[in-house]
């Protein structure tokens, strides 16, 4: 079945907050297949703005754009209904939490010296109110990691006036400020912030929005980090091959999670320990690397790892790293590692085969 029009819910809310502007409520948008579609370059304009690519101005004129050229329609954001279900087995009857008031809206952004959670809240009818209470914020990076928790003690007299820039309509709402220091490093600079709020005899709904811009760690922190995990979970080998000029031995072996600007890679990792110990110098470039598993598949290495293989060794040196795999499933149990290194008097390679039990 063909429809005539889809429904969705985009961010286009702005507010102006002191001297920053903040993003962050939904309204019900309708985009109706007749018309223009939403320019793809819009999917971007949030993101450009949060890191500084687009002024402020540049990114209200884009959704007052899609707004004057009717790509999408804005109409009043509203509460909750109150939903019950039930079903005809006796007893056994489901209802959803009845709420008379609850947290209209909520936005978060990051600045250079705090991060600044702003909050409204409403009554059945949709009108701003505001009360005593106390609210709950916390904010998880998109790696799960828990970078701030805390609590703040809010007066009903502390709820502002705020403006919104395109429509001019007014709010009241509670602004409530992080200071960065309080707020942990993490392996991420993205997130969400949830929000609870109770009083003496109610608990509002909770809500949560995005936020990006979040303190991260160094790049040499998070390796190591990533390195901790790899060592809490891969698997003890220490098996020790010797032939030519070196002894290579297999130290640890396991998948090696890490995070890039946000998105999690699973690698399989193979921790090598090499050692000279002949007389002279010697090149150490291994060939033909790979894991084999018992079904015949063959996983080949991927860039990433620590561990130089086109280097020359000297007599008594040892060098130590890691070698990344690509695509080595979860739950594997028995793989051999294989690749060749160096030549016996006969200019055949030396083969260096491990058997591996991942259990």
């Amino acid at each position: 079945m063909i429809r005539n029009s889809t429904r969705t819910v985009i961010i286009v809310t702005i507010l102006a907050l002191g001297a920053g502007i903040v993003i962050g409520t939904s309204v019900n948008v309708e985009a109706q297949t007749s018309l223009p579609p939403i320019p793809k370059w819009i999917k971007n304009i949030a993101k450009w703005w949060g890191e500084g690519q687009i002024s402020d101005d540049e990114y209200v004129k884009s959704i007052q754009w899609l707004i004057d050229n009717k790509i999408i329609s804005i109409t009043n954001n509203q509460p909750p209904q109150n939903i019950q279900s039930s079903t005809d087995q006796g007893n056994n009857v489901l209802s959803a939490p009845k709420y008379s008031e609850y947290i209209g809206e909520f936005f978060a952004t990051s600045q250079p010296d705090r991060i600044q959670a702003r909050f409204s809240l409403t009554d059945s009818s949709n009108n701003y109110i505001s009360s005593d209470g106390i609210g709950i914020v916390s904010i998880v990076n998109s790696n799960n990691e828990t970078v701030y928790t805390g609590t703040v003690n809010v007066s009903k007299d502390d709820f502002k006036q705020y403006s919104y820039l395109i429509s001019g309509k007014n709010t009241l709402a509670y602004v409530w400020e992080i200071p960065s220091n309080q707020i942990k490093q993490g392996s991420s600079g993205y997130g969400t912030v949830y929000l609870s709020f109770k009083t003496n005899d109610l608990t509002f709904e909770k809500i949560s929005t995005s936020i990006f811009g979040l303190m991260t760690l160094s790049p040499q922190a998070i390796q190591q980090i990533q390195d901790q995990d790899f060592s809490k979970n891969a698997v003890k080998v220490n098996q020790k091959i010797s032939k030519g000029h070196f002894e290579v031995s297999v130290i640890d072996a396991g998948q090696f999670v890490t995070n890039q600007l946000g998105t999690k890679e699973t690698d399989f990792r193979i921790d090598l320990q090499v050692k000279n110990y002949g007389t002279e110098a010697d090149d150490f470039v291994p060939t033909a690397m790979a894991i084999l598993d018992s079904a015949g598949n063959q996983y080949d290495t991927t860039y990433g790892g620590s561990l130089d293989t086109l280097t020359q060794i000297y007599p008594g040196v040892t060098k130590s790293g890691s070698i990344l795999f690509k695509g080595v499933p979860e739950g594997t149990n028995n793989i051999k590692l294989v690749f060749q290194l160096g030549y016996d008097e006969n200019f055949k390679p030396y083969q260096f085969e491990y058997d591996i039990s991942l259990k």
